[in-house]
């Protein structure tokens, strides 16, 4: 039962991550489009700059769903996140793999072939 508490936990955090990625990737791609005079080191840092913002977002609220789920929340954390970021424990997957077509599918607009994925392997971390 820990092995299933833990895959929604994975889950969650990726559908997260995944979701505010593509959320990144659409804002990025209309302000480069605006951009066109930029070279491709300025359109690179711009991208890694909206990477890290990202990545400092997530990272507090991922830590705290992290702790309360170890010290033996019953979901009602999860649950609350869920609710508070508009995601369902269905919606999760279908986001997750629709962010991975989409990140391929971004990462050759932006002239990058395939795109990058930040992630700790597992999914779990935000760092």
């Amino acid at each position: 039962m820990a092995n299933a508490n833990t895959a929604e936990l994975v889950s969650f955090l990726r559908a997260v991550r995944a979701r505010a990625e593509a959320i990144r990737r659409g804002e990025l791609e209309r302000a480069l489009q605006r951009m066109g005079h930029l070279e491709r080191r300025d359109r690179d840092a711009i991208e890694m700059l909206t990477r890290q913002l990202v990545k400092r977002l997530l990272r507090g609220p991922a830590l705290r769903v992290q702790q309360a789920w170890a010290n033996g929340g019953d979901g009602a954390a999860l649950e609350d996140a869920r609710h508070l970021l508009g995601l369902g424990a269905r919606a999760e997957a279908a986001v997750a793999a629709s962010a991975v077509v989409g990140g391929l599918e971004a990462g050759r607009r932006l002239g990058g072939g395939r795109a990058r994925q930040d992630s700790g392997g597992d999914g779990t971390s935000c760092t």
